[in-house]
């Protein structure tokens, strides 16, 4: 999809938006056009960045009863951000509770300082989460309880994945 150089963000991320099949092009574009400002601080988060260094789910046709898998080095929009680890520019969290292959401990060239890992949930956490998701209509109000959200917490052990997955099923 040809898109002039006087397109801008907004035009470009709503191109991607209404083109599915140009959105891979643009998230690449996107992130090109972002390390070009300069008169604002730019961040950029990525959730389960480990994923970036282990193979993906997709595959490679390789015959007609045979595939390759894919390793996320390959894929276009994780080029695009990866050189952006030594800018300041990106917060990658790392996924513990997802099963995204085994990763080293050090990753190439990332400080030794640069990994932060965050507790789980405590009680007091919790509530505020769980008050959060009857706010947000995820859970009944007649079974929201204080018993109930602790069950949750304490069955989760304060994993907030897995929080967020049992909640629905209070009852």
């Amino acid at each position: 999809m040809p898109i002039s150089e006087e397109t801008t963000l907004y035009q470009l991320v709503e191109a991607g938006i209404n083109n599915t099949h140009a959105a891979v092009g643009v998230v690449v574009r996107v992130r090109q056009e972002l390390s070009k400002v300069t008169s604002v601080p730019v961040l950029i988060a990525i959730d389960q960045y480990n994923s970036w260094f282990t193979f993906t789910n997709f595959e490679e046709p390789v015959t007609v009863r045979s595939f390759r898998p894919i390793h996320a080095r390959e894929l276009a929009t994780v080029n695009a951000f990866r050189p952006m680890m030594h800018e300041d520019m990106m917060v990658g969290a790392f996924s513990h509770s997802t099963a995204v292959g085994k990763l080293r401990q050090d990753l190439p060239d990332v400080p030794t300082d640069a990994r932060i890992n965050f507790p789980r949930y405590s009680v007091d956490e919790a509530a505020t989460v769980c008050h959060y998701y009857l706010r947000q209509r995820l859970v009944k109000r007649e079974a929201f309880s204080e018993e109930n959200w602790k069950k949750i917490f304490y069955l989760s052990n304060g994993n907030g994945t897995e929080m967020r997955y049992l909640v629905p099923f209070m009852r």
